[in-house]
């Protein structure tokens, strides 16, 4: 009896910490779209085609950081759900 409950018990873990992957997955896969789309935006903008490169270079940093940062976030989360140290 005991043996049983402690595999579902395991089972139900084992399901719990597959969603948690699947949804770090998609975060991670959505992130990039995110990030791309704000750089299409800011390329779009009036003016901004007209600068250099440096210049256009430096104003993305500025304007799409957060884009940046959540992919970033995202795909560490998922990556070290994939190979956590043991």
């Amino acid at each position: 009896m005991r043996m049983a409950i402690a595999a579902g018990v395991a089972m139900m873990i084992s399901a719990a910490m597959a969603d948690e992957l699947e949804d770090a997955h998609r975060l991670a896969v959505a992130g990039p779209d995110s990030y791309w789309k704000c750089l299409a935006r800011e390329y779009s903008r009036d003016g901004n085609q007209s600068v250099s490169g440096l210049d256009f270079a430096s104003h993305l940093a500025s304007v799409c950081a957060s884009e940046r940062q959540n992919f970033r976030v995202a795909l560490m989360d998922y990556l070290s759900m994939q190979s956590p140290r043991r």
